[in-house]
């Protein structure tokens, strides 16, 4: 069975919108993972203020606990997910 040029050019035009297709969905994906970096940056920066400011003898002992919980488990997230940081 032959394939003609038409059916060549139909199948090369196929294949460019799938590939745009794909390039749209990256694109995307890309966007939403650079937000979601900027948010876990963020959330690390107000952790810290939040820490540093829970020091005094005001702040329950066991929220002083969580917070210090919360800033550890940021801080090795950042490191992992935004400096590849491997362990």
């Amino acid at each position: 069975m032959e394939t003609t040029e038409k059916e060549y050019l139909e199948m090369a035009e196929h294949c460019k919108k799938l590939i745009e297709k794909k390039d749209k969905e990256m694109d995307k994906i890309k966007d939403e993972n650079e937000e979601l970096k900027k948010l876990l940056m963020v959330s690390y920066g107000f952790i810290r203020v939040v820490d540093y400011y829970s020091d005094d003898d005001e702040v329950p002992g066991e929220c002083r606990g969580l917070i210090e919980l919360l800033r550890g488990y940021l801080s090795t997230s950042i490191d992992e997910h935004i400096l590849n940081k491997k362990e």
